[in-house]
């Protein structure tokens, strides 16, 4: 990735940066509040990528605590280059990410992609700013900007719902659903792309809208 240094969007779990700032100094009431404020969200965000298994989920949220409490120890979390509720929710990806390639080799399949997370030394901050980009990418303005209609469908995809489903719902066809989400990523691949972030980066997005 290039040196360009997406800005931090606010994060409404830390309004005014005290907890996020008790994070990155290893304070164990901030870690409490934050626990507090994000399990339950965590939890459904993996229940739903599991379809349903939360015994499963329950663990990946293990897992993505203690991997949070090894990233504060080592000061790899810096509270002004992301906030620190998306910090977490990319060090969760990046637990799904390495559970779903562990359970495709496990099914004897490849994965079309060669995904790197994980290869950079968990790198969670730099996973962090391009969620923070992803982001606003969703929402900013300008001409190429992406449309209500392709956000609604890109993140109802992103969060289990199928194209028939939103066909049925929207009342289009499902072939018009299937081309507003192409159009929805390749706006987003441009809009990252502008923001300095390398291909290889980039080409990622669709595993992390899956």
């Amino acid at each position: 990735m290039s040196e360009h240094r997406p800005s931090r969007s606010r994060d409404p779990v830390d309004e005014n940066g005290e907890l996020a700032a008790g994070v990155a100094a290893g304070q164990r009431m901030a870690f409490e509040r934050l626990h507090a404020r994000l399990d339950a969200g965590l939890r459904r965000m993996f229940v739903r990528r599991s379809g349903g298994r939360g015994d499963l989920a329950d663990e990946l949220v293990q897992q993505t605590w203690g991997r949070l409490w090894q990233a504060v120890a080592e000061k790899r979390y810096d509270p002004a280059r992301s906030a620190v509720s998306t910090y977490v929710y990319a060090i969760a990806n990046n637990v799904w990410l390495q559970h779903y390639r562990a359970a495709r080799r496990s099914a004897a399949a490849e994965l079309s992609d060669d995904i790197h997370w994980e290869d950079r030394g968990e790198d969670a901050l730099a996973h962090a700013e391009l969620l923070d980009a992803l982001r606003d990418c969703l929402y900013g303005p300008g001409p190429s900007a992406i449309s209500p209609d392709e956000r609604f469908i890109v993140l109802e995809l992103a969060r289990g719902g199928t194209e028939r489903e939103l066909a049925s719902t929207l009342r289009i066809a499902a072939s018009t659903v299937h081309a507003r989400k192409l159009s929805g990523h390749e706006k987003l691949r441009n809009c990252l792309h502008r923001k300095g972030f390398s291909q290889e980066i980039v080409e990622q997005i669709r595993l992390l809208l899956e």
